[in-house]
Formats: C-alpha cells, structure tokens, sequence
C-alpha cells in the first residue's frame, strides 16, 4: 500500500507486503510506486520537503527489481540538492542493478565530487572502468574530480531568489561541507537565517564562519546585522569598530558602522562617516542615501529633500531613491509635488505594485479616497495579503462611515500578518 498526503507537504510512504507470497502482486505493488512516483516529479512542484518520499518509493522500485524507474527520483533529490549523499550513492547502485554501465560511471563520477576517495566508489569504477577497457580513465578521474561547488551556490542563491529557504539552506550547508574555508556557505546560511527571523542563528552561523576564514568582510558585515535585528546595536557599533581599526580603508565597513551610529540616534557620529566617504567618492550611492535618511529622521526635511535630489543626480533612473524622494515630498506636505513625481515615474518605468501602493498612500493623504481605493483594490489583486493595502481600505472605509466595511478589512489585515 502506498498512501500520501498532499496539501500539508508531509508525505508518507508505507509499503506493505504480505507474508503470503501467492496473495502478494507484483504489478500492483507497482501501479501505486508508479502513482507515487508521478507526484513526485514534474511538472508537480519539486520540493525538498519531499526529498525523503522520493528516496523511499525509488528504494521501493529497486526492492521489486524495477531499479531503472528509481533514476529520476534520484536526479530530483540531486535538483535540489547536488551533494545529497544518500541519493548519490543510491543513484550509482540503481544504474548497476539496471544494467546501465555507462550511466553507472556518470554517476559515480558525480558521486566523487561530493565524496573523494570513497572507497565503495572508487572500487566499483575500477570495475566497470576494467570492464570497459578504460583502466586510464581511473586515474584521471582520481587526479582531478569534478567540482560541484560552483553548481550548488548557483542552485542555493536561485532557492533563495525565490524565497525557498529550505532547499536554500540545504545548499549553502552543503557548500562549508565542501570547503568550509569559503566564507559563501556561511554567509549564505547567515542569510536564509536573517530572511527567517532567526537573527540570534546568523550571529552563531557568522561566528562559526569567522573561525574558518578570519577577517571575512562579510561574513563581519552579516554579523554585525544580525545583532541590530537582535536590538544588540551597541554590541555591533563594538564589534565593527575593532575592524574598522584594522581596516581603516574599507568603505563597507564605514558605511555598516554609520547605520549602527545612526541606530543609536548617533547622528553626528554617522553624518561624519558619510561625508568622510562623500569627500572621496562623491557618487557613493550608499553614503547619499544614508545621509539623506539620517536628515529624514531628524525632521530637517528641506535638507533630506536636497540630499536625496543630489542622490538622483548621480542616479537618475534609481526607483528607490526616487520613491525616497516621493515620501520627502509627503512629510513637507508637498502632496501634488509627489503626485507628479510618482505618475511620472509609473509612466516611464516598469515599476510594479509597490508604486501603486505609494501612489494610493499620497492620494490618500492628498484627500483623494475614491483614486486610492482604486490603487489599493489593484494592488490587493496582485498581492490578496498585502497589509498596507488592506489597512490603506480599512482607513477609507472608517473615513466614510462604514464600520462593518472597516472591521472586516481590519480582521483580514490580522489574518495576512499571522
């Protein structure tokens, strides 16, 4: 019997076989691996999360000698995640139980990457190498295996693009495996753990990494950002000051430290770093904009407005800087300054939902509710739980009078932030 449970991406695989070998069918034992197998590879979703299913049904089909049915669950485990050992040394075995000598040899070779110097693996490519008349090929193979790493961090950024932490986990993890002398394991890791929530994790995660290569400027970087998260600012003012001594020269290490200063409502101490850097490299684009948020905050609007418009000068088709701008303009009460700004850039760039949703705040603000609840309702189409959409309607609805209007988009902004 095999039996799954799709929705909650907990997956179950029970085979039974009963001990009374002429009640026992072999072909519908397989029908049901073959059923299992099927939602298990595309074009379903393929997640990591499925990983031990699919191992699980292709051991399954290689019990029942259908060994050659098992190859594509592996490759899927392998998909996500390329140093999986389990599923690189079930590959090899199945290739051999099929009679695929020459898949066989691929696989051990990819097998080898992850594992140099297996001796399972390296005996069973003299075999087959022997077999085929190919005794050199060991040799060389030895010399110079394949190197995934390169792959893995491909895969384990583009899982992170798309926001799978987990498989993007199980990749950077699988690269300090590798080589935990490359800072990009951990500071990925370090990542995926700050994406989480888990700061407290990227702090531990950065300071295992800095054990291993010393000094990393990002692995130093994504730890002092994990203990701003963690509300630990003054530790990471600390902490970024004893590289700064050692690093006097280093612009991200400067600009990392203006942040903490400006953290702590050290404006002074922040704008000092920023204009230090402004000095020497007067399009630092980090350096302007951070300077014109420290001016934003301290209320001084006229001068975050300069700054941010020097900023532009050197970033003209900058959405972000713009859109600073555009919020600048709010603060002074500016609203139809704003107003043709962000309808300007809405017709000449291909920014999306988060446009509208600022647009909507201005018209908001500007007293023009019936334009907003437009761009509210279009951005709530491309994004259902988008919670300043969903308070933005709340607020409009409270404004007209219409209470049960405002309690029902209230309750579900609470249900799109839990």
């Amino acid at each position: 019997m095999v039996s799954w449970f799709i929705g909650t991406g907990e997956w179950k695989v029970d085979i039974e076989v009963s001990s009374d070998e002429t009640t026992f069918s072999k072909d519908a034992l397989q029908n049901c691996l073959l059923v299992a197998r099927n939602m298990l590879l595309p074009p379903n979703p393929v997640r990591s999360r499925e990983n031990a299913a699919r191992i699980a049904v292709a051991k399954c089909f290689q019990a029942i000698g259908e060994s050659a049915q098992a190859d594509a669950l592996y490759a899927a485990v392998l998909e996500i995640n390329p140093a999986h050992k389990k599923a690189l040394r079930a590959r090899v075995d199945a290739a051999l139980a099929a009679g695929r000598a020459k898949k066989a040899i691929s696989c051990i070779e990819n097998a080898l990457a992850v594992l140099p110097g297996d001796s399972d693996l390296e005996s069973k490519l003299a075999i087959l190498l022997r077999q085929m008349g190919q005794k050199a090929k060991k040799r060389s193979l030895a010399k110079n295996p394949p190197k995934p790493a390169k792959e893995i961090l491909r895969k384990a950024r583009d899982f992170f693009a798309i926001e799978e932490y987990i498989a993007a986990e199980e990749n950077f993890r699988q690269l300090v495996a590798i080589d935990p002398k490359q800072p990009a394991g951990w500071t990925g890791q370090a990542d995926v753990a700050l994406a989480t929530g888990q700061p407290s994790l990227a702090v531990t995660l950065c300071d295992r990494g800095l054990e291993n290569v010393p000094g990393d400027e990002t692995l130093v970087l994504r730890r002092a950002s994990g203990l701003r998260r963690m509300g630990d600012t003054s530790k990471a003012v600390e902490f970024l000051s004893g590289f700064f001594a050692r690093n006097p020269t280093s612009r991200k290490f400067k600009i990392a430290l203006a942040r903490s200063f400006a953290a702590l409502g050290k404006t002074e101490d922040a704008r000092a770093i920023y204009s230090e850097i402004l000095r020497k490299s007067p399009g630092s684009r980090r350096a302007l904009t951070g300077r014109a948020d420290i001016l934003l905050a301290s209320g001084d609007l006229g001068a975050a407005l300069a700054a941010c418009e020097e900023a532009l000068t050197h970033f003209p088709d900058d959405l972000d800087l713009s859109e600073k701008q555009a919020r600048i303009l709010v603060r002074a009460g500016r609203h139809q300054d704003a107003l043709t700004m962000l309808h300007s850039l809405k017709q000449n760039t291909q920014a999306g939902p988060a446009l509208d949703l600022q647009l909507a705040e201005v018209h908001l603000a500007s007293g023009d509710p019936g334009t907003a609840r437009e761009l509210f309702q279009s951005v709530l189409a491309a994004d259902p739980e988008n919670n300043r959409a969903i308070l933005g309607l709340a607020e409009i609805a409270e404004q007209s009078g219409e209470i049960e209007d405002t309690l029902e988009m209230l309750e579900q902004g609470l249900k799109a932030g839990s």
